[in-house]
């Protein structure tokens, strides 16, 4: 559903927007909208002729509708908006987020029963309705919310296992058995998307420097390399890499990561992480970690740890070859909500992170979004911003900006957790969403004013009033689209009357929504044009399938001044930003001046205020998110409130957030074309045993696969596989793909003969 906080019904079918001013160029323009009616009926009231300027936020408003920005004001607004957790030392600032006291009061109903539908979540009501499953990952800082003991004793009883296992791990009671440092000294761990961007974010965030499974010295490394001299010392070494990971099939990343872990590879602890057990990359990835080691004499399920659901592919194949360990994935959990489950909670605690304070910080502001008073929930105000600032559709991306290098992945992490939640082509419902956009123009607009009514409308409105579908009381199509020509005339004309009595503009628009919602429904219109009656010369609508999603992208501060501010303080305007910031620079004691009064983190902070200082004086909007400093605790808590912010604006637009069918899709996808190379290897092996040998061309190798339509991919097939050394030959030129004509080196009898 398009997801506008409504003005005309109880299921907010309909919002009429504030107008920003554009430049004209030529007779058409298009104006935005209006984000209230009170915004609408001003902006008739005074002149409102377009001009180049910078469109203006609105932040506090006074009685002929500008833009107040009086930093008297600005102070206020930031009081009154600022949210604070005391406890876990964590501060939200949505002052620079322009939505207003009316916007506020119209979406706190649709926040309520979000909170609402948050509520029946946690206590076990099947939240991944296409799947038929639970969305539990809030049970994992707290079991006692599970909504049975069997699930309580599942999560103590993990917890426990992941905290007994790193103990025993890093004290050496478990070891190699061919470790020359009789111990583990480096993690590896293999893994893809929440299997493995949540564990980076960690790691970089919280890993210290001195981590307990060190590596060895350099003086150790050289003896297993055959380089020491008798009577050199051994002592000094620095520590290795607190862990690595292999996140993607790509070999030269794969073979880089082993090389790097060299001789040490007898003593790296290698986690295999993947919930179904048969995900492509992590299955690439463990086959291949298993070659390194059996080329070096090494037995590699004595070094291996399966995190996984119960009787999986990756389960069984651990159990029956008798890994190390194995820890449980649970079905409730997906793989973006799992970093506090083994996935994140075991190569954590094997990195020396306090997880039970991970856990505490999650828990904590779980508590705090949990509360039903919008102003004191900082993921109910977050989201909140979200709808407003990206219109509700994702209109704007969210740009991610932490001052502090420890917080690099954040970014990352964000965007799998809220791209792959609020990324969807369909609704609840299974309806597209949809967004219905007007342009007007006419010769009197200069002295009466810019128009724009743009309402979109939710599809779930269908089912809550008597919105109309194919058999709405027997009106024709034909009807129905005049009657919603007059009624865009109509709000076009009363619209400028400051005498118009606004409850009759909501009807006016509640019923305008009413034949969109028909009109969309039925899929009749994709654009239309209709002469204009009474002020303006024409009247364009045009009809928009706008799927739901909210882009995310960044990098950290101040590198990031180096790098995009440009483009987003005077670029193209489809963005606003979060800044995460964190007080300390330092432990205590450790801090020294630059110069007189002035430290390395001053500077930083200097860059940060500065930015957003900036980025407001253009009309850019921002979000500052507060910590006092990294820990396990903060790092918990910015994990959980962002979770549950997608949950929150996931209810607000009617989506599913748990599930991805567009990953799905492309896993299929990704699927097809290895089935079609393995076609194509048979088409080949077929015509390179004829003697004399018949070399191919694309179109012939397309034919005989029976898929002329596919030749392009064909064509790519056959070219990656020319470039990696394979038996097939490739002759012509890959810029004239009709030249190519191809065959296989050696002819496989027995493939033929199958």
């Amino acid at each position: 559903m398009a997801s506008i906080s409504g003005v005309c019904s109880p299921s907010s079918a309909v919002r009429i927007r504030r107008s920003l001013p554009v430049s004209t160029s030529g007779h058409l323009r298009r104006l935005r909208p209006f984000r209230s009616v009170a915004d609408l009926n001003r902006s008739f009231s005074s002149t409102s002729s377009c001009s180049s300027s910078s469109a203006s936020l609105p932040v506090e408003k006074v009685e002929d509708g500008s833009v107040e920005k009086d930093p008297i004001n600005l102070w206020n607004r930031y009081v009154d908006w600022l949210y604070q957790h005391k406890e876990l030392g964590l501060l939200l600032d949505v002052s620079r987020i322009g939505f207003t006291d009316k916007f506020f009061d119209l979406m706190e109903p649709r926040l309520q029963k979000a909170l609402v539908a948050m509520q029946d979540l946690e206590k076990g009501a099947i939240a991944n309705p296409d799947e038929g499953r639970m969305v539990g990952h809030y049970w994992l800082r707290k079991s006692k919310l599970a909504p049975n003991s069997f699930l309580r004793l599942q999560i103590d009883n993990t917890l426990d296992a992941i905290c007994k296992f790193a103990d025993d791990v890093i004290s050496a009671k478990i070891k190699p058995p061919s470790s020359p440092a009789g111990r583990f000294t480096q993690v590896l761990s293999v893994g893809i998307g929440g299997s493995s961007l949540g564990p980076q974010f960690v790691a970089e965030a919280l890993a210290p420097d001195n981590p307990p499974l060190k590596g060895l010295s350099y003086a150790l490394q050289r003896v297993l390399l055959g380089g020491k001299k008798d009577g050199e010392e051994t002592e000094g070494g620095r520590p290795g890499a607190q862990i690595r990971f292999i996140d993607n099939t790509d070999p030269a990343g794969i073979d880089h990561q082993i090389a790097q872990l060299g001789p040490e590879l007898a003593s790296t602890l290698v986690i295999v992480i993947s919930k179904s057990g048969g995900t492509p990359e992590t299955r690439n990835g463990l086959l291949e970690v298993q070659k390194a080691f059996r080329e070096a004499g090494l037995e590699f399920s004595k070094q291996g740890v399966a995190i996984t659901q119960e009787n999986s592919l990756l389960d069984n194949t651990a159990r029956i070859e008798g890994w190390l360990a194995r820890f449980p994935m649970f079905d409730w959990v997906g793989g973006r909500t799992s970093e506090m489950s083994a996935v994140g909670l075991l190569p954590a605690a094997l990195q020396g992170i306090d997880i039970k304070e991970m856990l505490v910080g999650a828990s904590l502001m779980d508590e705090a979004t949990r509360m039903r008073v919008i102003k004191d929930n900082p993921a109910a105000l977050l989201a909140l911003c979200w709808y407003w600032a990206s219109d509700g559709i994702g209109s704007k991306d969210m740009v991610v900006l932490p001052y502090k290098d420890s917080l690099l992945l954040f970014s990352r992490y964000l965007q799998q957790l809220v791209m792959e939640s609020l990324g969807k082509e369909f609704d609840l419902d299974g309806n597209r969403v949809c967004s219905i956009s007007y342009f007007v123009d006419g010769a009197d607009s200069a002295a009466s004013g810019a128009v724009s009514v743009a309402i979109q409308f939710d599809v779930d409105f269908i089912g809550d009033w008597s919105s109309p579908r194919a058999d709405f009381i027997g009106l024709s199509r034909f009807d129905v689209l005049v009657a919603h020509a007059w009624l865009g005339q109509l709000l076009a004309l009363v619209a400028h009357a400051d005498w118009f009595d606004g409850f009759m503009l909501h009807v006016i628009a509640f019923v305008f929504s009413f034949c969109t919602s028909y009109l969309a429904t039925l899929d009749a219109l994709h654009v239309i044009s209709f002469q204009d009656y009474f002020f303006y010369d024409w009247f364009l609508m045009d009809l928009i399938q706008v799927n739901q999603g909210l882009s995310v992208y960044g990098n950290k501060g101040s590198t990031d001044q180096h790098a995009y501010i440009q483009q987003l303080r005077e670029g193209v305007h489809n963005f606003f930003v979060t800044f995460i910031e964190v007080l300390r620079d330092r432990p205590p004691g450790h801090d020294w001046e630059l110069e007189p009064g002035v430290t390395c983190g001053d500077y930083l902070f200097g860059m940060l205020q500065g930015t957003r200082s900036a980025l407001y004086a253009n009309d850019r909007e921002s979000i500052t998110v507060t910590v006092q400093e990294v820990t396990p605790r903060s790092v918990g808590a910015l994990i959980a409130l962002y979770e549950r912010a997608v949950g929150i604006y996931a209810h607000l637009v009617n989506i599913n957030a748990y599930h991805q069918p567009g990953v799905e899709a492309g896993k299929k996808a990704a699927g097809e074309v290895l089935a079609l190379q393995k076609r194509i290897l048979t088409v080949l092996n077929e015509a390179s045993c004829k003697q004399p040998v018949e070399p191919l061309s694309l179109e012939e190798i397309a034919d005989r696969c029976h898929i002329p339509e596919e030749i392009e991919m064909i064509y790519k097939i056959i070219a990656h596989m020319a470039a990696n050394d394979r038996a097939l030959i490739a002759e012509g030129s890959c810029g004239s793909p009709r030249s190519i004509k191809v065959y296989l080196g050696e002819c496989n009898v027995d493939d033929l003969l199958a």
